[in-house]
């Protein structure tokens, strides 16, 4: 493999804000960014990389979804996938295929007649997340008679590039979670909690679960039922009881039936053993008023984002009447002692007022 001397590049970015269709193969989907990129010190092209961006198939919440809880800046919702969780976590396996068109690309009137795609997961097309196209090779790895080796070096190049952007990303990610660590810090040792070095990210997130809990609570119940399933039959009709309690809690929480995927809606109709679960939950979620009050959402979800947790009374009490202008007024005690109740333990205090 040949190994050629670093270069800096210069990358131009054309915005598509709108996103721009564009064919591939048999398909089409979005153009979300394309960049230019120039070698600093000639000027000469040296890629033209695209990042697409595939619609989203809409077929409706189905009785083979697993549902998960998930929380993430300060909200809390249920989720569910075709996917298990557990293969949703894990990372997908990145696949970089090189190769030479048959007909080159003229972008920016010059012609690129070599191709790289990136795939992530398995080698389809809607799996297809990056194309470089790149107008040349250099002299030495032209010279290689062997076709195999110079896509070989193709793929490398992108395969380095992808590299030193992951680590360029990662270590301003990081950079950014220490500034937001500072500003809204996760530990106070200074106070004597019930455990050193108190988790404040931690405390908000077990809160926000409990609320999301209450207010999906049949949904809840149907999803500790799969944990304990331990044939597939038993773990099948779990994963239908929690499609059955997905609907129900969303009927029950927003006034309306969620979009049901059609053919499994038609299965339960047909099949009286769910079909009567199904009426009886929904017997129980039509009348249903939520019991989750509005302010203990905004208090969990604002508690480290919007500061409160480091707040006195006084000014919890004029931020949240400033965040929230829709409700009635509130004091900062009562405010403070609401969130205590739910088990947010302030910045400020030794712990959770009883």
């Amino acid at each position: 493999m040949i190994k050629g001397k670093a270069r800096h590049l210069k990358l131009q970015t054309i915005p598509h804000p709108d996103g721009t269709a564009v064919d591939v193969g048999d398909k089409t989907c979005i153009l979300k960014s394309e960049t230019i990129a120039r070698f600093a010190d000639t000027g000469h092209p040296c890629f033209v990389r695209w990042q697409f961006e595939w619609p989203a198939v809409q077929s409706g919440v189905s009785k083979s979804h697993h549902h998960v809880e998930v929380t993430s800046l300060g909200g809390a919702w249920p989720g569910h996938s075709n996917t298990p969780f557990s293969k949703m976590m894990a990372p997908r396996q990145v696949w970089i295929t090189p190769r030479k068109l048959d007909v080159p690309q003229i972008i920016g009137e010059v012609s690129h007649p070599f191709c790289v795609d990136v795939f992530h997961g398995e080698q389809i097309t809607i799996n297809l997340k990056e194309r470089f196209y790149l107008p040349g090779l250099p002299v030495e790895v032209a010279a290689i008679k062997n076709e195999k080796s110079r896509m070989d070096w193709l793929a490398k190049c992108v395969r380095d590039f992808l590299k030193r952007e992951a680590e360029q990303f990662r270590t301003l990610a990081q950079a950014r979670q220490n500034e937001q660590d500072q500003k809204f810090p996760k530990c106070n040792p200074a106070k004597s909690y019930q455990q050193p070095d108190f988790d404040h990210h931690a405390n908000q997130r077990e809160v926000l679960l409990k609320l999301l809990r209450r207010k999906w609570h049949r949904l809840s119940e149907a999803m500790d039922k799969i944990k304990n399933a331990k044939t597939e039959q038993e773990k099948s009709d779990a994963q239908t009881k929690a499609w059955l309690a997905f609907i129900a809690d969303h009927k029950a929480i927003f006034k309306r039936l969620p979009d049901i995927n059609e053919n499994d809606f038609a299965w339960l109709s047909k099949n009286e053993k769910w079909n009567d679960h199904y009426i009886r939950l929904m017997n129980g979620a039509i009348d249903e008023i939520p019991q989750v009050d509005k302010r203990d959402w905004q208090l969990a979800s604002g508690w480290i984002e919007k500061n409160y947790y480091r707040m006195t009374e006084a000014e919890l009490e004029a931020a949240f009447a400033k965040d929230w202008p829709g409700n009635a007024p509130n004091t900062g005690h009562n405010l403070a002692t609401r969130a205590h109740r739910m088990g947010l333990v302030s910045f400020l205090t030794p712990g959770p007022k009883k």
